[in-house]
């Protein structure tokens, strides 16, 4: 036990350690886990669904059709149509568009085709680590429903 001045006033102090330790950026953890999300995540998941396989008609095998394989080749976010403060303003979720480079393969020819699918809008992580979603239709109905208690 010792003695140290705070300010005008002398207190005992109790505790061996000098210096409080530096806090650690918590949120880091947060965004690296997000960062992580789009760069490969996502494309993890696809890989796992990934080929999908068409199953050939009856009228098909006659043919001598085999079908069709689509296989997921990469991702790619883009930029959000609004700025965060615009989005909590209106109340409007912070997305960006997730488009998805898919390859066709015709089994029968051997034709091979890639092209940009936009496979919708996903929640976007601000700089201080928030995500401005909007709330669902059935939570907004029941915000809007009287109560009775």
């Amino acid at each position: 036990m010792k003695t140290e001045r705070f300010g005008r006033r002398e207190r005992l102090v109790y505790g061996s350690i000098r210096e409080a330790i530096k806090v650690p950026n918590l949120i880091e953890i947060q965004t690296s886990s997000y960062k992580w999300f789009l760069e490969h995540g996502i494309m993890e998941v696809l890989n796992k669904f990934s080929p999908i396989r068409s199953q050939p008609h009856r009228g098909d095998l006659r043919k001598d059709e085999k079908g069709f394989v689509l296989e997921f080749v990469h991702t790619k976010i883009g930029e959000p149509k609004e700025n965060e403060g615009d989005c909590k303003a209106k109340g409007t979720s912070f997305s960006v568009p997730l488009h998805v480079t898919v390859r066709i393969s015709d089994i029968n020819t051997n034709e091979m085709r890639e092209e940009e699918a936009f496979f919708g809008y996903i929640p976007f992580m601000t700089e201080s680590c928030l995500l401005y979603t909007s709330p669902s239709p059935r939570d907004r109905t029941r915000s809007r429903m009287p109560s009775y208690a």
